[in-house]
């Protein structure tokens, strides 16, 4: 119980001290404050930052570059591999895991994917197209 006792006063002494010494001298706090801040982010001039959109922020030859050449084989697409996320909220408040809100979304996303069809270089072209897995996730929803 002293041994307690003694660390809170060393630790009420302490913040005593450090709170009478910044307020008799905020700007060496501040400057100092900023001096840190300063040192600490200067390695952040140094950092080279590109953006590889195109090659999906993978490193060339990394695995996940080959598992996905290999996903694009199997699945016989010439696109590069999307995916759509949609989030669905329940018009009541309630769980959206009902069977009648469970069918809306599986609707609503037939509709976005498979019945939306615009045309480019003369062919119909939908987002199914470019989501090479939309179909699978759909038919996942109606299973579940």
């Amino acid at each position: 119980m002293a041994s307690r006792e003694i660390f809170l006063r060393l630790l009420i002494s302490f913040f005593t001290d450090l709170g009478q010494s910044i307020g008799s001298q905020p700007l060496r706090y501040i400057l100092l404050s900023l001096l840190a801040a300063l040192f600490l982010s200067s390695g952040l001039v140094f950092v080279e930052m590109r953006e590889d959109v195109r090659g999906g922020y993978l490193e060339e030859g990394s695995p996940s570059v080959k598992e996905h050449a290999v996903y694009l084989e199997f699945m016989r697409s010439k696109h590069k591999l999307y995916a759509i996320t949609m989030i669905a909220l329940a018009s009541d408040g309630g769980s959206i895991v009902r069977e009648k809100h469970l069918d809306e979304v599986v609707k609503i996303a037939d509709v976005t994917q498979h019945i939306v069809v615009t045309p480019e270089g003369g062919q119909p072209y939908s987002l199914a197209n470019h989501t090479n897995y939309g179909k699978f996730t759909i038919d996942l929803v109606r299973l579940f």
